[in-house]
This record gives structure tokens, sequence and C-alpha cells, in this order.
């Protein structure tokens, strides 16, 4: 390894550092909420460093934005894009589609519930909602019109409607909105059914009442049942 190769590597390693530091701190604070300094301090660098690989705290907001869609988001994606494909293959049936509808908001409940990593989502996106900022473009493209498109494609299909019909898509961005209700208030949801943790048993139950949920505010018939009781 030459001595360029070796330096390029520590500052990748640095940066990406840099990037996991910066996210539980921009997720509670916000971006005008906590100083540079502060952000180096938790990142275990000087204040140089932020200018350094960022090019200053601005940017350094955006880059960690990015990179917790990339992270954070990577098992939901995952899902909706096996969803996405399992779309293709089952082409016009209308019952398939809705059935693929309804497990992908299920999955999305089940994994958001059990996953502590992907709390930090729900509160910088909804700041962004209310105080945009540069990143709010990076959440928008890269994270909720993905999600948007998928879902108005799901219940496009299930219903025999156009994915570009205004009531697909103010269902399929209501469906994200109960995702991220689940995902930032499952700690409450387990406190109010009287649970110490929010396990797989007790996920798949929520899971699978929300699959429901889902399946009558969308108008369709699945013959789904829900998983589980507790």
């Amino acid at each position: 390894m030459t001595p360029g190769t070796a330096a390029k590597r520590r500052g990748e390693t640095t940066r990406t550092r840099m990037l996991e530091a910066g996210v539980e701190p921009f997720a509670r604070f916000g971006p005008d909420g906590i100083s540079t300094r502060e952000l180096a301090k938790m990142a275990g660098v000087n204040s140089a460093a932020i200018a350094y690989h960022f090019g200053g705290k601005e940017n350094y907001y955006c880059e960690v934005v990015r990179y917790i869609i990339e992270t954070r988001t990577r098992p939901i994606f995952d899902i909706v894009k096996k969803t996405m494909d399992e779309l293709k293959r089952v082409g016009g049936d209308r019952k398939a589609a809705g059935r693929l509808l309804v497990g992908l908001v299920s999955s999305l409940i089940e994994t958001v519930t059990l996953n502590p990593r992907t709390r930090v989502m729900p509160g910088i996106f909804a700041r962004e909602q209310l105080h945009p900022t540069k990143a709010f473009d990076i959440i928008h493209k890269e994270a909720i019109l993905k999600m948007e498109t998928a879902l108005s494609e799901l219940i496009a299909a299930a219903t025999g409607s156009k994915p570009g019909a205004p009531e697909v898509i103010v269902k399929a961005h209501a469906l994200i909105g109960q995702v991220m209700v689940f995902n930032v208030g499952a700690d409450v949801l387990r406190i109010r059914l009287g649970h110490s943790v929010m396990g797989k048993k007790e996920s798949a139950f929520v899971a699978g009442v929300a699959a429901e949920m889902t399946a009558r505010f969308v108008g369709i018939e699945t013959g789904t049942r829900k998983k589980g009781t507790l």
C-alpha cells in the first residue's frame, strides 16, 4: 500500500466516524441546536476537521442526513425493493398486489418497532418538514419520494387506479405517516400494551393489526389475517 493510499483510507475512516458521530446530536438538536465545536468534540476531532472533510457545519449536516438514509433506512428499502420486484412478477393480479401492499406495511412496521437504530429518522424528517434546510431535498428525493412512489404503485395495482391519481398519492402519504408513527412511538405503544420489551411476538401482533387497518384504509380485500395474539 502506497503512502497516498494509506492516507486516503485514513481520511475515509475519519469521515465515516464523523458521519456516525453526527447522527445522534443532529437528530436530537438539529443543525441550529448544536455548535461546530460541540460536534467536533463528539466526533473526537478538532473543529477544523469538519471544514476539511465537509466544508462546514451545513454540509456536514446534509451529509449526515444522507448517511442516515443510506444506513439506517437500508433494511427498510431492501424490503421495498423485494416487494416491488414481486409486484412485477404478479402482473395485473389485483388481489396479489393487495397482499403485497399489506405485507409491505406490516414488514415495515415490524422492522421499525424492532430496530431502535431507525428511531433517528422521524425527528429529522419531521423537523425538515417544519423548518426546511438544504437537507430537505435530500430527504424528499432519496427517501420520501422513493417510498411514496412504491406505495402509490402498489395501491394503484391493488385498486385498479393510476399511481399518479391524487387519491392514491394521499393514501400513500398517509401510510408513510403510519409507519413513522409506529417508529417514533414504539416505546409508548410498548408501555401502553404493558410489555417490558417490544420483542418479535409483540411486534408481529402490532404489525398484523396495522396490516388489517391498511387493507380497510385502502379499500381492498386480501384474505390475510393478523399475525399472532398477545
